[in-house]
């Protein structure tokens, strides 16, 4: 188990920077139910149902109208806003659902709202990537999608399993500003894909320290490889392949652990690191100890906790599991169990994984999933603490707070820019493996 009190005690550039934000902002704690949460405990949000917020009518579908189970239940990822403090969730494609609607679960104010419209014409080539209005095709979105807080756009990076037959894939590299609600398709540089690279199950991880977004295609088109994304300067962003031939299988979900400089990904049984300031030497599988259980389950939520320092995966009911990194014993899981006196228990994760629909809340310092259009959102709390308030994104990053988002989406601009010069990010692991380098424990913050 972990030593919380060790953890604690171990620098973390990463909470020092969300602590100096709250001193920076004052802002206010929000007062509800999340709130008050005891660390160890869930908690179901009444009245939280996506489908709600459902368009009506609802948009067509193979297997007979309307089937938007599928936003959710079929092969579905999302991402975290961190500017407005949402839950992106957009899903679907292939022969079960042609809406290609984007949705956001607002943890400020606890409820669902659908960020825009399905296409109402879902004809057209399913090659392009796009409807007849010009909008992306709805997908199968597994865990390629990503907030990226220094341009403050919701991405696909590429797209795979698209309405209605499923049997092409596109390049696309588009972009949804949540603050207008609007796509743009034709602004960033599309993935540098080859004819035999696939986006079905490709993962994909969002680096804060050094803003790239981090992008491994998969086996199913017999030509995967780890690629980067810098999305600034310039436009359209630059694409960097970093590997050649780099083999990892399906049903896996990634996350980076941005002070230890690692990109991890786990299920079906596998288990795959990335030393990310060595990116060029591929990926390791090395052994871990401990209750390894939740590396067999598909793609479970895998999401970085800056408070505790630790990756923390989950796939449903109550426990939840912390992956540390020791030098001496390598790569270790440790069970967490729900506190005593927790009452709820989360529904299990969709039979094809959560992927990225399970993530870390920094405003609020609890995890947020959602599992099913027809079940409320639950949330969790793992270390003490009430979270930051709303936390924009890097400075410079475009739009606002959005339309009912955050009302202090710019405030952090120029303290953030403080903190980002004093170096508090790079703070990095040595080379020889995941051990706090000296600089960092002699660092005066």
């Amino acid at each position: 188990m972990v030593d919380e009190r060790a953890v604690n005690k171990t620098f973390n550039p990463i909470r020092c920077l969300l602590a100096a934000a709250v001193l920076l902002t004052g802002q206010p704690v929000l007062g509800d139910a999340v709130d008050s949460l005891a660390p160890g405990h869930w908690y179901e949000i009444p009245n939280t149902r996506l489908s709600a917020v459902l368009p009506n009518p609802l948009p067509p579908s193979r297997q007979g109208t309307g089937r938007a189970e599928s936003i959710v239940d079929e092969w579905s990822g999302g991402a975290f806003d961190t500017r407005r403090s949402w839950l992106l969730v957009w899903g679907g494609g292939h022969n079960n659902y042609s809406g290609n609607e984007v949705y956001a679960f607002d943890m400020n104010t606890l409820q669902w709202r659908r960020l825009t419209d399905p296409s109402t014409d879902v004809g057209g080539s399913e090659t392009t990537g796009y409807y007849p209005d010009g909008l992306p095709r709805s997908r199968h979105t597994y865990d390629y999608v990503e907030y990226v807080p220094s341009i403050d756009r919701f991405c696909s990076f590429g797209g795979a399993a698209q309405y209605p037959d499923g049997n092409t894939e596109t390049d696309n590299l588009d972009c949804l500003n949540p603050a207008s609600g609007s796509w743009e398709t034709s602004v960033y540089q599309d993935v540098p894909k080859r004819a035999f690279e696939s986006n079905i199950n490709a993962v994909s991880a969002y680096d804060p320290v050094q803003d790239y977004v981090y992008l491994h295609t998969t086996w199913i088109g017999d030509d995967p490889r780890l690629m980067r994304w810098k999305p600034t300067p310039g436009p359209g962003g630059t694409w960097e392949v970093l590997t050649g031939y780099d083999w990892i299988g399906d049903d896996i979900n990634a996350a980076i652990h941005p002070q230890q400089r690692v990109m991890v990904a786990l299920g079906a049984g596998e288990f795959w690191v990335w030393d990310l300031d060595n990116p060029t030497a591929g990926q390791l599988q090395p052994a871990t100890s401990g209750d390894s259980a939740i590396e067999n389950q598909p793609a479970p939520g895998l999401a970085y906790d800056p408070v505790s320092n630790l990756l923390v995966a989950w796939n449903g009911g109550t426990d939840v599991y912390l992956l540390e990194y020791d030098d001496a014993a390598g790569w270790g899981w440790s069970v967490r169990a729900p506190a005593p006196g927790n009452s709820v228990i989360p529904s299990a994760g969709t039979a094809v994984g959560t992927y990225g629909r399970f993530r870390y809340v920094p405003s609020r310092n609890v995890f947020v999933v959602v599992n099913s259009i027809h079940e409320n959102v639950y949330v969790y709390r793992l270390s003490p603490g009430s979270g930051t308030g709303p936390v924009p994104g890097p400075p410079g990053a475009g739009g606002g707070g959005g339309s009912g988002g955050s009302s202090s989406g710019t405030a952090l601009g120029g303290p953030l820019a403080a903190l980002l010069a004093l170096g508090v990010f790079h703070c990095r692991r040595t080379a020889s493996g995941p051990a706090a380098a000296a600089a960092c424990a002699s660092r005066p913050i």
